[in-house]
């Protein structure tokens, strides 16, 4: 089974000393029959308390305060896990059409919203190009996601520092390089 040790580091620089700092973290992986946590250490300036809870998806989500002054906040996170092997789904052929049908059901429900909103997106055409000759083939909303991943791959580039939170997908796009935020 294999083993990952990931580390992240966030840092913030300020010109001049801030205070009483709020910041919320997502750092905490999942443990779940897929995937074991071994370890994480997370130090953070300061060492202040770290509240956590469950977001609406599930995920685990850390708040702080930081109150002393400071020119600079460190977040440095090493986890160690371990992946479990985890089998493709069999798709049934014959319920490929009513996959199409319940994406285009559920788009504007609380838990959906976010992944099937649609985006003001310029390039939108282009993208088009690359997914809807794979639906006009009667493939699975999986094997489409699976297509636009490796897409995605083959087609950008994996650079630090050049897409942040704000970057939009006509930025992206643009570029074929980013990080994932």
């Amino acid at each position: 089974m294999p083993r990952f040790i990931i580390h992240h580091v966030t840092k913030y620089t300020y010109p001049e000393a801030v205070r009483d700092s709020a910041n919320q973290i997502m750092l905490y992986p999942i443990s779940d029959i897929f995937q074991e946590l071994i370890s994480q250490q997370l130090v953070i300036t300061g060492y202040p308390n770290i509240e956590r809870y469950k977001d609406y998806y599930g995920n685990d989500v850390g708040t702080f305060m930081y109150l002393e002054a400071h020119n600079e906040l460190l977040i440095d996170s090493k986890i160690e896990v371990i992946t479990k092997t985890r089998l493709m789904p069999v798709i049934d052929p014959t319920t490929i059409e009513k996959q199409w049908e319940n994406l285009g059901e559920i788009k504007y429900q609380g838990p959906f919203i976010d992944f099937l909103k649609q985006e003001n997106f310029d390039k939108l055409h282009e993208l088009k190009k690359i997914t809807d000759p794979e639906l006009a083939a009667g493939i699975s909303v999986f094997e489409a996601a699976e297509k636009l991943n490796e897409y995605v791959y083959q087609n950008f580039q994996y650079i630090k520092g050049v897409t942040n939170v704000e970057s939009t997908l006509d930025e992206i796009w643009k570029l074929k390089a980013g990080v994932c935020q």
